[in-house]
């Protein structure tokens, strides 16, 4: 019955009255038959150009009960246009709250596309922008890491069509690392890991001021903050030709970011100011690209050296340091276990760039080596 409403609605949609309409539309909820009846009025809207307010009221009502959602809010995008409508704050976050990506006690789950909700909030970002950010940004400030992981994927649909909503909202997503986060059962239900990933998306989009905003946002976070920021490299690395982790149409663009984030991951790398856990997360981006893309750092071999010196001569200040209690010497042999790892992954760094380039390093080694202090 439902499939000859439908074909119904597609030969004569002038023969149904309002209160045909009505009995369909108190039908949306319906698991079995509630798409099909949301697919009949948005074809009689489309052959009208209009949507009837019970159409739209149902259709929020399907929102409420979150049964056939997604359909629903594809016809809120359809009525958005037909009627003219401006949405509210709320209307929006109810729209974005339909997406869920996030699902703890299934792991490997694959999520939904969400076409209806995506489809309705790029209507709405052309409409009133404004709200649909000020929505996404309280979401990303909400301690609750699954509403943050929503906010971050549907921020990650829209990234293409409104690049520079997403660039404003870098902040909020570089603040929110801050906020509690436990994985639970999946590993992958970690809104820090969320938020990196998207991040590095729209790192690649916009390069050079989001590489600004992590500099500058860096500062504020606490220790375990910026530990976590620095894992954005290498979601960077990872969206490369080498993993297609964003897909391949995405890859060209993360692979010309790769050589961008060199240089900021040896300056935190060689930098004092940086903790070790900051140089670790650091090396761990630089070590996918020494064994993928070893190539770009050939232009950076001066600053690897430079970089493993200023490593050695800080591994020397810490064996020198003075103790005076077992815990200072516990302390003491962790950070110089943390700095061993560290030296040995720049080191075989620069190894790989000796086996890519061998002229281009024994060329640079013999104008070195003369002017070394004998000591």
């Amino acid at each position: 019955a439902a499939k000859k409403l439908a074909r119904a609605s597609r030969i004569a949609p002038e023969f149904f009255s309002k209160e045909a309409l009505e009995i369909i539309c108190s039908h949306f909820p319906d698991r079995q038959h509630g798409e099909i009846c949301i697919s009949v009025i948005q074809t009689i809207g489309h052959k009208s150009k209009e949507l009837p307010e019970t159409a739209f009221q149902a259709a929020l009502l399907s929102l409420k009960e979150r049964k056939n959602s997604d359909k629903a809010c594809s016809l809120i995008g359809n009525y958005i246009t037909f009627n003219d409508f401006d949405p509210d704050i709320d209307l929006i976050d109810k729209i974005v709250d339909v997406q869920w990506h996030a699902f703890e006690s299934v792991p490997r789950h694959k999520y939904p596309k969400y076409f209806g909700s995506n489809y309705a909030l790029r209507l709405i970002g052309q409409r009133v922008p404004n709200l649909l950010t000020e929505v996404l940004r309280l979401r990303l400030k909400n301690p609750e890491k699954l509403i943050r992981i929503n906010a971050s994927y549907v921020l990650y649909s829209l990234s293409d069509i409104f690049p520079d909503m997403a660039l404003s909202l870098t902040d909020s997503l570089i603040n929110s690392l801050d906020l509690e986060d436990e994985s639970y059962y999946n590993p992958h239900d970690s809104a820090d890991a969320t938020t990196c990933k998207i991040l590095a998306a729209i790192y690649a989009a916009h390069p050079e001021e989001t590489q600004g905003k992590i500099a500058e946002g860096y500062k504020s976070l606490s220790s375990e903050g910026k530990e976590i920021l620095f894992r954005t490299y290498r979601w960077i690395v990872m969206g490369g030709s080498k993993f297609n982790d964003y897909g391949q149409s995405r890859a060209p663009r993360f692979d010309a970011c790769i050589p961008l984030i060199i240089q900021p991951l040896l300056q935190c790398i060689s930098g004092l100011a940086y903790p070790i856990e900051v140089k670790l997360a650091a090396l761990d981006a630089l070590g996918l690209i020494k064994d993928y893309y070893a190539e770009s750092l050939v232009d950076h071999l001066d600053t690897l050296l430079g970089t493993l010196a200023n490593l050695t001569h800080e591994d020397v200040i810490i064996s020198e340091k003075a103790i005076s209690t077992p815990i200072e010497s516990l302390e003491k042999q962790t950070l110089q276990n943390q700095y061993s790892r560290v030296i040995r992954k720049l080191r075989e760094t620069i190894e790989a760039v000796c086996f890519i380039a061998p002229d281009v390093v024994f060329e640079r080694l013999i104008e070195i080596i003369p002017k070394l202090d004998s000591t």
